[in-house]
């Protein structure tokens, strides 16, 4: 018979590994704070916006639509308490990590018949870079990475169970994830497929439960995007289409493998060193006589869930411009993989002999070198060099910020980093000029030829130019300088080794 944890052991070391996680998170951001992004700006200045009963606004006066509400929402509750939203920011990922450590090693301390391979998936979850790299950053996967998780594991539960209570609360999980990131309606799929499909009900009540569970996880998210559409004329924000084939992006799944195996091995034998290390899984694994017949519906859940977001992922990447597919997009199917992945390996662990069993723990034990020793450089260089990007000690101290801060209050500032002037100064700043939306689509924008509406308000306009963008470099979606020139005047105003303020004006013409 297989060991099975101590009950002491169950109840204090999944809180135990959940708040050493949230403090090696707190201990690694101290110094230099959380990391801020362009997307973090967005968050963080419509947090300000509604607490001052502003709406959801951004710096630049574009309404909030590219990702959904309630992110901000939950940034406003640090304003209550007199927290700036950076630090409310690392209080939400120091609970997420918390939560989620806390439920995948306390589910597996329950549900795993191996004690040993429930502890490998606790550290699993502990070391993983691929955590550490979203936790560092005010961003929504963590939060987003535990709801999944949490409703992923109450499913095949509450889908067979014939309680509207059990189905209600799901449903506004399921909801209140596709309010935090627009991929929960992967969730919410997932959902109605269980609710139709699952149990032993007669089909009629099927459709009914699982039309109330669509229903309530589905309006919010609706409502949302009707309000976007309204506002924007786009379902979620700003679009463009993208530059990347199905193929191209097909490809770049791919990078995957960067969880397995240091990416630096598959550039010396492409592919290789992957293949040996799942075919030396695959023969130890699949000696034993365990069958799957244990968690059978959720393992169905993990699979579909991982299979619908990155179908989602796939589509969305070849039709809207955004990154390329890396790690940060792939992340939120980890947590699932690694959980179906416990389950199939404990399934194989009963039937195997001593040695072989022995040798996949070795094995398995010493793969978590690998993604630990990535997740310790990641935390050494936040707590000495901070985090990307714009709470970066690059970013501080500029004479730039100083004397923006003194800018005549009536002017208006553009700029090519409007959201680095504005995390930096506070002073609301709008986007220059592009040539395109985003940096990795080429569809042409007027937004040039239309800039000359904005000297119809009869204020001065600054131009705030960042010549130098630290660690991430030029953005090329904007106009150039001497492209803005052809159409429009730049008067010198004061100039930095980081950058320069011009006035624009109207282009004298005979």
């Amino acid at each position: 018979m297989e060991d099975r944890p101590a009950s002491s052991a169950r109840a204090w070391l999944p809180p135990l590994m959940g708040a050493l996680a949230a403090l090696i998170l707190l201990f690694a951001l101290l110094p230099h704070g959380i990391g801020v992004t362009s997307d973090c700006v967005d968050y963080f200045s419509t947090a300000g916006n509604l607490a001052e009963n502003n709406g959801f606004l951004q710096h630049d006066g574009r309404p909030y639509a590219s990702w959904p509400p309630l992110y901000p929402m939950l940034l406003v509750l640090g304003s209550w308490m007199n927290a700036g939203p950076e630090t409310t920011a690392l209080v939400l990922n120091m609970l997420s990590l918390f939560l989620m450590l806390w439920l995948a090693l306390r589910w597996a301390l329950l549900n795993l018949r191996n004690r040993l391979l429930a502890h490998w998936l606790g550290l699993a979850f502990l070391l993983h870079f691929a955590f550490w790299d979203v936790a560092l950053h005010a961003w929504t996967e963590p939060l987003y990475n535990f709801m999944a998780m949490l409703f992923l594991l109450l499913l095949p539960r509450a889908s067979r169970k014939d309680s509207w209570a059990a189905l209600a609360g799901l449903a506004l999980l399921a909801a209140s994830a596709w309010l935090l990131r627009y991929v929960g309606l992967t969730l919410v799929t997932v959902g109605g497929i269980f609710f139709l499909f699952s149990g032993s009900m007669s089909w009629p009540r099927r459709i009914a439960r699982a039309a109330v569970f669509g229903l309530i996880a589905a309006v919010p998210a609706v409502l949302w995007m009707i309000r976007n559409i309204r506002v924007m004329g786009e379902w979620a924000g700003e679009r463009s289409p993208s530059s990347f084939g199905f193929l191209q992006n097909l490809s770049r799944l791919g990078k995957a493998a960067w969880w397995i195996v240091p990416e630096s091995w598959g550039k010396v034998l492409p592919g290789m060193v992957l293949m040996i290390l799942i075919a030396g899984i695959l023969f130890l694994a699949f000696r034993g006589r365990g069958k799957p017949r244990r968690h059978l519906e959720l393992r169905r859940a993990l699979l579909l869930y991982s299979a619908l977001y990155l179908a989602l992922l796939l589509y969305s990447s070849t039709r809207y411009a955004f990154e390329a597919i890396h790690s940060r997009y792939l992340m939120p199917v980890l947590p699932p993989l690694l959980l179906w992945l416990s389950l199939w390996l404990d399934d194989r662990f009963t039937g195997l002999k001593a040695p072989a069993k022995n040798a996949l723990i070795i094995l398995l034990t010493l793969w978590l070198v690998f993604p630990a020793a990535v997740s310790t450089k990641m935390i050494e260089r936040a707590r000495e060099e901070g985090v990307d990007v714009f709470g970066a000690p690059e970013w501080t101290g500029w004479p730039l910020w100083d004397w923006l801060a003194g800018s005549p209050p009536e002017a208006i500032l553009i700029s090519n980093g409007a959201d680095a002037v504005h995390y930096h100064t506070g002073l609301p700043v709008r986007l220059a000029p592009r040539r395109w939306i985003h940096s990795t689509s080429l569809a042409p924008t007027d937004e040039l030829q239309d800039f000359a509406t904005i000297f119809e308000e009869g204020r001065p306009v600054f131009y705030v130019w960042i010549a130098d963008f630290p660690r991430t470099g030029a953005r090329e979606n904007y106009h150039s300088l001497e492209e803005v020139l052809e159409r429009y005047r730049l008067e010198p105003i004061v100039a930095f080794p980081e950058g320069a303020v011009f006035m624009v004006l109207p282009r004298v013409t005979n």
